[in-house]
This record gives C-alpha cells, structure tokens and sequence, in this order.
C-alpha cells in the first residue's frame, strides 16, 4: 500500500551525510484510508555502501509504533499492532512481492527483527542528537 507523506522536515547531517526528519511527520493517506494527521516520528535517508536506505518510525496518538526500512528492493516492516505484523506473515514468503507496475521495480517485503524498532531509535538519539 502507499503511504503518502504530507509533512515532513528534512534537515542535511554532515557529519552522517543524511537526510533526517525533525518534529512530527504529516500523513496524508495510507492505501485508501485517508488519515491526514500528525504522527511522531523520524524519516531518516542514508546513503548505503550499495545503495541508499530509507527508515521510517511512527508513532500513532494511541502509541502504536510503526517501523519500515527499505534498501536493495527488500521492504522490511514491523509494528507493535498484531494485526499489521499478521498481514505480513499470513502471505507466503513466495508471494510477499510487490504488484509490477509499468516503470517502477517490484520490491519484496518481510517482517522486520523485532528490535529493529527500537536500534533504529537509538541510532537517531546518538548519531543526530
């Protein structure tokens, strides 16, 4: 599904050469659920040894966390909703690709470490902090 991002605050690190997001994150629609609020979280984009990586945390008024990282086509997510975590593990590993779509490349997604949340906050707070 698509996230769309709405608002989000980038600010260039140099000493990390990445871009990383400060304040709150706008969230426009998820697939076709219109959401359009302001959720806490970080964007970070950095450059990888073969290619960039992007990571993504969100947390919701209600604090349910949200965690997405992609780099080399592979889409890993987890989030402390079970029914999220579900939705990945319920699909056959042969079939967790995303839909082909004329000029982008499909992608395949897992469920991400369940501590990858929390190392990814603790990366924020002792490299951009």
């Amino acid at each position: 599904k698509t996230l769309s991002i709405t608002k989000a605050n980038f600010v260039w690190n140099n000493k990390n050469e990445s871009f990383i997001t400060k304040n709150n994150i706008g969230i426009g629609s998820i697939g076709d659920i219109q959401i359009n609020g302001m959720l806490n979280g970080n964007i970070l984009i950095e450059k990888g040894r073969n290619s960039d990586v992007l990571s993504i945390y969100l947390q919701t008024e209600f604090y349910d966390e949200y965690f997405f990282t992609y780099k080399n086509g592979l889409m890993r997510a987890i989030s402390t909703n079970p029914e999220f975590n579900a939705s990945i593990t319920d699909i056959k590993d042969t079939k967790r690709k995303s839909k082909s779509i004329k000029g982008l490349d499909p992608y395949r997604y897992m469920l991400a470490n369940e501590d990858a949340p929390e190392k990814f906050l603790k990366k924020i707070k002792n490299k951009f902090e």
